[in-house]
């Protein structure tokens, strides 16, 4: 998008001047893709049968927003998009784990949301040791938001990507998450079909 290259040279700006104004006009930049943030959480929630208000994930992904701009001046390993699109992620999951925490009686009826504990699966993932890793769709931040929203898609099938970018192979894929207890020709297929679609969600999350 045209307006991360607007946004990085405003930060660069920021960096040397240090001007509020610079901040501000950041953020009304940033606004509507926040809100747009903001609106398809609160969709994601309702479609888990959860009612998260749009306020409480706008107000955090908001807020995670101004904190990222100025986190950003100390930053140098990573890209302004990268730490932006890092925030809104992890502004998305504070959102979910309040819920999870006040024991909402809307969300679920022992007191824990279905959707929080749903956030858990790639996080149980990450305690695999990690292998020489080959699929290099997901190194960058960015990518890593595109794989968390295929996994709302469908949950199986984004574990999957998520243990190929491990380095893990299709047929311990197969193992770890019970899909097959045998390697066959039509479980081979399965593990195909699921690389090629998340290679196709990948593109046109890309564009």
């Amino acid at each position: 998008m045209i307006f991360w290259n607007e946004l990085v040279k405003l930060s660069e700006r920021y960096k040397v001047s240090n001007d509020v104004e610079i901040v501000e006009k950041m953020l009304k930049i940033l606004d509507p893709y926040f809100k747009t943030c903001a609106r398809n959480s609160m969709e994601k929630a309702k479609n888990v049968n959860v009612f998260i208000p749009y306020e409480d994930f706008y107000s955090n992904i908001l807020f995670s927003g101004w904190k990222a701009i100025e986190d950003f001046k100390d930053i140098t390993e990573s890209t302004f998009k990268n730490v932006i699109l890092r925030r809104i992620y992890i502004a998305e999951r504070e959102t979910w784990k309040q819920y999870k925490k006040s024991g909402n009686k809307r969300t679920d009826k022992d007191g824990r949301t279905y959707a929080a504990a749903q956030w858990t699966d790639i996080e149980k993932l990450d305690s695999l040791p990690q292998k020489m890793g080959n699929y290099q769709e997901v190194e960058d931040i960015s990518n890593r938001v595109i794989l968390e929203e295929f996994t709302q898609k469908n949950r199986l099938k984004g574990q999957v990507i998520y243990l190929l970018y491990l380095g893990y192979s299709c047929k311990e894929c197969c193992s770890i998450l019970n899909i097959s207890s045998s390697y066959d020709a039509k479980t081979r297929k399965k593990m195909q079909r699921i690389r090629s679609e998340f290679a196709e969600f990948f593109n046109e999350s890309s564009k």
